[in-house]
């Protein structure tokens, strides 16, 4: 399975540096982040090729055809404080 790791923070670093490649079955297609430094990270730690890594979702899912995405962002601080609220 081919999989977008979307969202790079530290959450985002350890599943794609430790998690995703204990998992036989899982190929990593691509790596989103908005923040260029976050990417420029994930390639230093977990040695992801640059032309693997996108600060557009949009493009990522166009260059790589995932067969799923892992999501590990932050909710904006609206949703977030919406949520609290119910």
């Amino acid at each position: 399975m081919r999989l977008l790791a979307v969202g790079l923070g530290e959450c985002g670093r350890f599943w794609v540096g430790r998690m995703l490649p204990q998992v036989a079955e899982v190929e990593l297609a691509g790596c989103v982040d908005i923040d260029p430094a976050a990417l420029s990270l994930v390639r230093e730690v977990a040695g992801v090729p640059a032309a693997r890594c996108f600060t557009s979702f949009t493009a990522a899912l166009e260059a790589t055809r995932p067969d799923a995405v892992c999501t590990t962002c932050t909710a904006p601080y609206g949703a977030r404080s919406r949520a609290d609220k119910t």
